[in-house]
């Protein structure tokens, strides 16, 4: 084993399980905002429905939270990373898309719905540092988690220098320990009173309405600085694989404990707990399974090719809001029955897959393109010749003849 591996320092290699894991929680989450929107015309049916849908909503957000952890430490090398570069190829990756996403809801209804403070700070992804609902869910809903994202991508490397020299049993300790803090924390704020509260369609248990603490519900699952521990999670997995040290531990067995976690959430956790408590053990039990699975491949074997996907996965999430909009108001707000609704869910996911793909295509790989050739290290000119005694030597000799020079330095991680 190499000395990267064993520190952790070296870049990982391609996951494809993890990349094809992103796109059922994607759909997940969009398949939980169309049915809150107003699916179905049956009021019950649209109550349970989405009050079962709107949990699994939240199981996958926090799947994402953890897995951009993950990701990004898995892509870095060394144990050091240079806070301007990381920022840029951050804000290339993610900013272009929600400015789109920004601008169409704007023009479809955010700008006579909310006050110009509310717009702004969806703008600057600073919204998910208010504690009030009619802010951070505002404008385009989704973005909320990019104001989490920005925070966390702000400390990244930070962290990442701190972690990465950190010998593996106090990584194993912190992953026990944050592990233990995600779920702690609703049991503390559940010692506390609730204060304000508001509703919100998806809050029910078995159609039965349901008030949810305004800064208890802020404080789990809104919250940058509470969210972070899911994201350095999956800092602590990522070093963990790397080194060889994460439990060899099947998929099957992680899903066997995930599995009745999101039941409990879904049909018996208050949702201060629903949100990510009851399912933080799972998730990260899955994403290490995963990616041990991965590395255990054989290197003949090909990537499954449905993990090509994951890179839109970003975009559905981001371009769902307005298309979702469009159709509210198009219809009133009447629900659908039988195979009406299914055909109209249907061509909601159609059209956020193509606004997505023609995203992808027509701005977010040109700009990837661009950026990565402009970061992209010259390559050093050939070595001058040496001569002993008016001798070339055969290592310069070779290097002359091929015109060798140092590989450029690998594009900083995505």
């Amino acid at each position: 084993m190499s000395t990267a591996q064993v520190t952790g320092t070296g870049r990982g290699g391609n996951l494809p399980g993890l990349a094809l894991a992103r796109l059922p929680a994607s759909f997940f989450i969009l398949t939980s905002h169309v049915v809150g929107v107003g699916l179905f015309a049956d009021q019950a049916l649209q109550s349970h429905v989405y009050g079962a849908l709107s949990k699994i909503g939240y199981t996958s957000v926090s799947f994402f939270i953890v897995l951009s952890g993950f990701v990004l430490t898995w892509t870095s090398r060394g144990t050091s990373l240079d806070w301007r570069r990381f920022m840029s190829r951050r804000v290339v990756k993610v900013i272009p898309v929600h400015l789109i996403a920004w601008v169409i809801c704007l023009a479809l209804f955010a700008a006579t719905t909310f006050p110009l403070g509310t717009i702004l700070a969806n703008l600057f992804l600073v919204q998910a540092w208010v504690p009030d609902h009619t802010v951070y869910f505002a404008v385009n809903n989704p973005a909320w988690t990019l104001s989490v994202e920005i925070c966390f991508y702000l400390v990244f490397p930070l962290l990442y220098g701190l972690l990465v020299t950190r010998s593996t049993r106090t990584l194993r300790t912190l992953t026990v320990l944050l592990t233990a803090a995600v779920v702690a924390l609703p049991f503390v704020l559940s010692l506390f009173p609730d204060g304000a509260t508001f509703r919100s369609p998806g809050m029910n248990y078995h159609g039965r309405p349901e008030a949810i603490s305004e800064w208890k519900f802020w404080l789990v699952y809104i919250c940058p600085a509470a969210r972070m521990a899911e994201s350095v999670l999956g800092m602590l997995i990522a070093l963990l694989l790397k080194r060889g040290a994460w439990p060899r531990i099947p998929r099957w067995a992680a899903l066997v404990v995930l599995a009745p976690e999101i039941y409990v959430a879904t049909e018996h956790a208050h949702f201060v707990f629903a949100t990510s408590a009851v399912t933080i053990t799972g998730i990260v039990l899955l994403i290490g399974a995963v990616g041990a699975g991965d590395l255990r491949r054989a290197p003949e074997r090909a990537a499954p090719a449905l993990s090509r996907f994951g890179r839109f996965t970003f975009g559905v999430y981001m371009y769902q809001w307005p298309l979702l909009w469009m159709w509210y108001l198009h219809r009133s707000g009447e629900g659908y029955s039988g195979v009406e609704a299914l055909i109209v869910y249907a061509g909601v996911v159609a059209l956020t897959v193509v606004a997505t793909y023609l995203s992808y295509q027509l701005v977010e790989k040109p700009l990837d393109q661009r950026w990565r050739r402009k970061n992209a290290s010259p390559r050093p000119a050939p070595a001058p010749a040496t001569f002993t005694g008016g001798t070339r030597t055969p290592a310069a000799a070779t290097a002359a003849r091929a015109g060798a020079a140092v590989p450029a330095e690998p594009v900083h991680p995505r």
